[in-house]
């Protein structure tokens, strides 16, 4: 699989696509950094609309040059940026900002969660998940084995139906 720069790992993606079950539809990414998990699914799913929020100006990311070693073995890459999203997935809106910021009106069929960051409130973060979340959507996240935030994430969904993990996905129906 020929993917943008970035974390999410080819069954990460493909978990998504397994919910993209219709032609059309939409789906917000809070986490977008580079856009690799847009770029694929496009490819596969070109009617769909792609929304990406991500801090982009205040978190400072570097691109990891091998998914296999832990973020801070290995030899980083360039900044993560707004510009290199809009580069790698000139079809999606991007929005920069923390996802909790993030004020719509719009339901989205899949929200999915990719961000990281020491000043996230986990709970708050699924809490605005749903609310963005159409009836029959699911929210898609990841980083259910991270070292750090794992168990946090783990504690934030406890309530909710989760109903597919794969790896240290997760998706969990509205």
């Amino acid at each position: 699989m020929d993917l943008t720069p970035g974390w999410i790992h080819e069954r990460g993606v493909e978990l998504h696509l397994d919910y993209m079950d219709k032609e059309t539809g939409s789906i917000l990414e809070a986490g977008s950094a580079a856009g690799r998990l847009f770029n694929y699914l496009h490819r596969e799913k070109p009617n769909w609309k792609y929304i990406g929020v991500d801090d982009w100006e205040n978190e400072v990311v570097y691109l990891q040059t091998d998914l296999n070693k832990d973020y801070f073995e290995d030899e980083l890459g360039e900044r993560v940026t707004e510009k290199m999203f809009r580069y790698y997935c000139p079809f999606a809106d991007a929005h920069n900002m923390r996802f909790e910021d993030y004020d719509t009106d719009e339901l989205y069929d899949i929200v999915s969660l990719g961000q990281t960051a020491k000043i996230i409130d986990w709970k708050e973060t699924f809490t605005k998940a749903f609310q963005l979340c159409k009836d029959d959507g699911y929210v898609i996240g990841r980083n259910l084995e991270h070292k750090t935030y794992g168990s946090l994430i783990k504690e934030a969904i406890r309530d909710y139906n989760k109903i597919a993990q794969v790896w240290g996905y997760f998706v969990l129906k509205k």
